[in-house]
């Protein structure tokens, strides 16, 4: 039995630390958004938002965070330590909505 399949047989019986070394449930869209939630109102204080969440524990909630969540919300143009929409992407919402507003409204555009 190699390392791998000992941490993985042992992952399985123990359901404490070991656990890491196995195959770790993923986590749900609605724990995302506790995590997401939780973040904002409570900062990094991992062992407080793993509490709210059954089965998973706090290095497991801020490995996630880190690995995952903080690219996520960056990719949405949200600053992730302090939930602030990116400017570059508050202005380019701007340029979109306002050239979506000028296509239904063609009266809008031209001068008076």
């Amino acid at each position: 039995m190699d390392t791998k399949e000992k941490y993985m047989s042992k992952s399985k019986d123990d359901d404490g630390m070991l656990r890491c070394y196995g195959e770790r449930e993923n986590f749900s869209e609605e724990e995302e958004d506790l995590i997401i939630r939780l973040h904002a109102l409570l900062g990094n204080r991992w062992s407080l938002i793993a509490e709210r969440l059954p089965k998973r524990n706090d290095d497991e909630v801020m490995n996630y965070w880190n690995s995952h969540l903080k690219l996520k919300l960056t990719k949405m143009g949200i600053d992730p330590m302090d939930y602030r929409i990116h400017e570059y992407v508050h202005k380019k919402n701007l340029e979109f909505f306002s050239s979506k507003y000028k296509e239904f409204h063609p009266e809008s555009s031209s001068p008076h």
